[in-house]
């Protein structure tokens, strides 16, 4: 995934939002977790909310999609 798809995705969806924060590996991860268990990460920010973003990353998003789209509604 990269963001364009991400921002196609959500678009979609119907999720709007004032910015997106991408990472195509998490810094968090990347630092604590080994090469191969690092993933993607994205911080969602919503335009009722614009100070505080929602995090998306590549494992929750495989894992149940609806709900990562069902939270920044």
């Amino acid at each position: 995934m990269n963001k364009k798809e991400l921002i196609k995705e959500l678009n979609d969806k119907g999720c709007e939002f004032s910015k997106i924060r991408f990472y195509s590996k998490s810094p968090y991860q990347k630092n604590r977790f080994k090469p191969e268990f690092v993933g993607w990460e994205a911080w969602v920010y919503t335009k009722a909310n614009s100070h505080f973003g929602a995090l998306i990353t590549q494992e929750s998003w495989e894992h149940d999609k609806e709900l990562e789209i069902s939270s920044l509604h």
